[in-house]
């Protein structure tokens, strides 16, 4: 079989495809990229406090050899500013991982059970 077979192909099935139906495949490849970008939004912040953590632990830990072997005194401060910058990220990274599966589950039903409408209330 010619690849260029399969080419023709998909150009005459695009082309039986009415507007509605080419517009309703670019809005799913839309909400697919949207998701995508979302996903690797989230990936890139947390990856950045995880690199704030460590590089705060790097230096309390440095800090903290250097008192074993005696060079500056501020270690002790800089293992509790470490732990409470870890703190601070980890809840940081919590609701930011809550936030983004949220809207995939609202996404998931969604795409299970249909769009469903609200009822209307008859007063």
């Amino acid at each position: 079989m010619n690849p260029s077979d399969n080419s023709e192909k998909d150009i005459e099935n695009k082309k039986a495809l009415g507007p509605e139906a080419r517009k309703a495949i670019r809005l799913q490849m839309a909400k697919e990229a949207q998701k995508e970008i979302k996903t690797r939004m989230v990936t890139v912040i947390t990856t950045a406090f995880a690199l704030v953590a460590a590089l705060f632990w790097q230096t309390a830990i440095t800090d903290t050899i250097k008192t074993f072997i005696p060079i500056s005194g501020a270690w002790g401060y800089e293992i509790i500013v470490a732990a409470i910058i870890t703190l601070g990220a980890a809840v940081i990274i919590y609701i930011i991982s809550t936030d983004s599966t949220k809207g995939d589950e609202k996404a998931r039903l969604e795409d299970t059970l249909g769009t469903v409408a609200t009822p209307k209330v008859i007063r």
